[in-house]
């Protein structure tokens, strides 16, 4: 405050002056160009010094300046393969239980059932004794002393019959119903590619219609029975009987 104060102070003097030299009647003397400007340069270094904002002390350029640099931090840059993919880590292989058959491939095998087991009937052999192609079965004649149920094929058909032997090797009783059993079934595959479904007949030996216990030593000859054309029974070369109740299955191949 106090600077700017002779400022004004300075310059209200100039101009005092200015007026005295006037009033006195002197005529300000003409100038040069050069020396107004010099005289403007007087003027306006002393307005100058009297500046609080003026430095008028020389710059040393033997010295240079210092400038501090401008510190940029780096730009990390990520850069991501075309060909980069992410592993996936798959899980292990579960462990086969100890109770089930594992194939050298790795393949877990289902234990095969046997004919006994399906029927619940464990401890009975039951083994296939053959097959035979007829136009009725039995074909022992019916007499008035001998009341067997028969069965006959239809015209231009033929009875496919496929004979099991059913036997208790055990030293104890087992018994057998499968007219209980309203969930089995038994199907015949032919030449490894027709399938036939077995008939439920009225025979004694039906094994769909058995209702025995087998002693120890006890043995019984079983029949499952189907009907085909006579020309397809002409070219039989191969029959399978599979014996099924819910998921559990037994297949047995049939000799004739």
């Amino acid at each position: 405050m106090i600077i700017r104060n002779k400022t004004f102070c300075l310059v209200l003097l100039i101009c005092s002056m200015m007026v005295i030299v006037t009033g006195c009647g002197n005529q300000i003397p003409e100038m040069t160009e050069a020396e107004n400007a010099l005289v403007t340069e007087y003027a306006a270094g002393i307005l100058l010094q009297y500046h609080a904002d003026y430095n008028g002390r020389l710059v040393d350029t033997s010295v240079p300046p210092v400038i501090e640099p401008i510190v940029q931090e780096p730009v990390v840059e990520e850069t991501i393969s075309d060909n980069s993919t992410e592993e996936i880590q798959e899980p292990d292989s579960e462990t086969v239980s100890d109770n089930s058959a594992s194939s050298g491939d790795g393949v877990t095998e289902v234990p095969q059932l046997s004919v006994a087991q399906v029927l619940g009937a464990d401890g009975l052999d039951i083994t296939c004794a053959g097959y035979e192609v007829s136009d009725s079965y039995p074909e022992t004649e019916m007499s008035e002393d001998n009341m067997l149920f028969a069965m006959r094929a239809g015209a231009g058909n033929k009875l496919l019959v496929v004979k099991l032997n059913i036997s208790n090797p055990t030293g104890t009783d087992i018994a057998l119903n499968t007219i209980s059993m309203t969930d089995l079934k038994c199907k015949l595959l032919i030449n490894g590619s027709k399938k036939q479904n077995a008939y439920v007949s009225m025979l004694d030996q039906d094994l769909m219609m058995i209702d025995h216990v087998f002693v120890s030593g006890d043995n019984m000859l079983a029949v499952v029975v189907t009907e085909m054309p006579e020309e397809d029974a002409s070219q039989i070369a191969s029959v399978a009987l599979t014996v099924q109740r819910g998921d559990n299955s037994a297949t047995v191949n049939a000799m004739q």
